[in-house]
């Protein structure tokens, strides 16, 4: 049920104080549940429960639509139902309504503030769990609860598929399948949710089924939610998002993590500074709320290297880990080197590519095991050559025969052969010749 509006927007408030009304209102709900359950002793529930109805009239007065989101929301934190946190909100909205206290709406709640400042004090005395990894890549963590992380690319270089992997990763029973490095896992049966906002109904069917092959499964766990969102408003979409998350929260133990395939679909303008920061801190609060990450594929600019808008580059600044993929032929490596933790290097970085005959991408080669590969091909042909008129040499013939046949220096010489015995190439006799392994 939508609360009442007796008045609209009185002139008290100005545009940007409306914006700055809704970014503190959010900010704040966002971090209730934290707050609501954090240690007895430490609560005064009565107070935290009047500072969230104060946002909650700020949000009634300059937007209604968040303020009936977050009523639901404050409901299912702290139990009360929602006809009562409705009958108070319009209690003080019919207050601030009057004439005589038309300017004391409260813009700057000091109640707010100070609660906000207590739970975000640093606490010596309180030690945070130990950190759980949600995502790993390769090995490296990339993912933990209450951050964001982004997965950026040109068109078509494959984040849906970097996407896929990654629920695949969480949904499969063993860990050995072809997850394009990815790693993860799910005890305790907590939601996964995946929205879709850029591919066709029929594209994300077949997105969300291979990820299923790629799981070893024949249908999707019940705690798995994958939502289409292509055609639908900014507005509209995020209103999803947001109702979808709360309902999965309140079905599950908790939630596993938010994949967002199309962030830039959830607002209405991405260079805009002001709705981009106040998307970006939601959606930070919302992690936090819901203890997990969220994991957002964004695009760069057409023909740069920079991600797309304010919203893009905000994004980066605040995610823990932001992964970018890279396609320059058929192959797509998956790299990063700007994330709170060890970077992975792009030599070394996770491949992958398109497979007719596996009918999906699987993992390929690394570009530094396909240098690798190809130096160590040039090394075996190149002692072929050395060794062509005699398997086997003396030390000394060996290396005249090296400086000889490959026009190199005497050090240069002493330098291959020890490299030849390292790779296994050559290996001492017993009679004190060294052997040719070809």
């Amino acid at each position: 049920m939508k609360p009442r509006r007796s008045k609209p927007v009185p002139a008290v408030l100005t545009g940007e104080e409306q914006l700055r009304s809704i970014a503190e209102a959010s900010a704040f709900l966002s971090g209730l549940r934290l707050r609501w359950t954090a240690t007895p002793d430490q609560v005064d529930h009565e107070k935290l429960l009047t500072a969230a109805v104060g946002h909650l009239v700020r949000l009634e007065y300059v937007d209604p639509l968040k303020c009936r989101h977050w009523i639901n929301e404050v409901a299912t934190v702290t139990g009360i139902p929602e006809s009562v946190l409705i009958e108070r909100v319009d209690k003080d909205t019919a207050f601030y309504n009057t004439t005589a206290n038309a300017a004391a709406i409260p813009t700057e709640p000091q109640t707010a503030i100070e609660l906000i400042l207590q739970q975000r004090k640093f606490n010596p005395n309180i030690t945070p769990p130990s950190l759980r990894t949600v995502y790993s890549l390769d090995e490296q963590v990339i993912a933990t609860p209450g951050n964001l992380a982004t997965i950026t690319a040109m068109p078509k270089a494959g984040k849906t598929a970097t996407i896929g992997g990654m629920i695949a990763s969480v949904i499969a029973e063993c860990s050995g399948g072809d997850f394009l490095g990815f790693s993860s896992s799910n005890p305790n049966s907590l939601a996964l949710l995946h929205f879709d906002s850029e591919q066709s109904p029929d594209d994300h069917w077949h997105q969300v089924a291979r990820a299923l092959k790629r799981a070893g499964l024949q249908k999707p766990p019940p705690w798995l939610y994958s939502y289409c969102l292509t055609g639908l408003g900014y507005a509209q979409a995020w209103e999803c998002v947001c109702e979808a998350t709360r309902r999965a929260s309140n079905q599950h133990p908790g939630i596993h993590s938010i994949l967002i395939d199309g962030a830039a679909d959830l607002v209405n303008d991405v260079n805009d500074p002001t709705e981009s920061n106040d998307f970006v801190a939601t959606l930070h609060g919302n992690a936090i709320q819901y203890d997990c990450p969220i994991i957002s594929a964004i695009h760069f600019n057409p023909g740069g290297e920079k991600t797309r808008g304010h919203l893009g580059s905000q994004l980066e600044r605040k995610a823990e880990t932001n992964l970018r993929l890279d396609k320059p032929h058929e192959v797509t490596t998956i790299w990063s080197n700007k994330q709170r933790r060890a970077p992975i290097p792009k030599a070394t970085g996770p491949c992958f590519l398109w497979s007719d005959e596996a009918g999906m991408h699987i993992t390929c080669e690394t570009g530094n095991d396909r240098r690798e590969a190809a130096k160590e091909e040039r090394m075996r042909v190149e002692v072929q050559k050395v060794f062509r008129d005699s398997k086997a040499m003396r030390y000394s013939d060996l290396k005249s025969t090296v400086m000889s046949r490959l026009s190199v220096s005497d050090r240069t010489a002493e330098k291959k052969i020890a490299v030849y015995r390292q790779k296994k190439l050559v290996t001492d006799g017993a009679t004190g010749l060294l052997i040719f392994k070809g």
